[in-house]
């Protein structure tokens, strides 16, 4: 998975990343170890959309390396 492959440099790395969640993909987020940070709310209605949109801005510290399974 693409996601994996970038966290894994990331961790090695020492690097903390960045990303900003919708609704749908929050929860996929928070299982690889996202944190929310603040949450951004936009009016769509003034540019024809039908309501305020929310996305949740999350970090993630680098994480320690997995055990290999033997």
């Amino acid at each position: 998975m693409l996601l994996e492959d970038g966290l894994a440099l990331a961790d090695r790395d020492g690097c903390k990343t960045y990303i900003e969640a919708s609704a749908k993909g929050l929860g996929l987020y928070l299982k690889y170890g996202w944190k929310e940070i603040d949450d951004v709310k936009v009016d769509t209605r003034p540019y024809g959309g039908h309501s305020v949109e929310s996305t949740k801005c999350m970090m993630r510290d680098p994480q320690p390396p997995k055990p290999v399974k033997a």
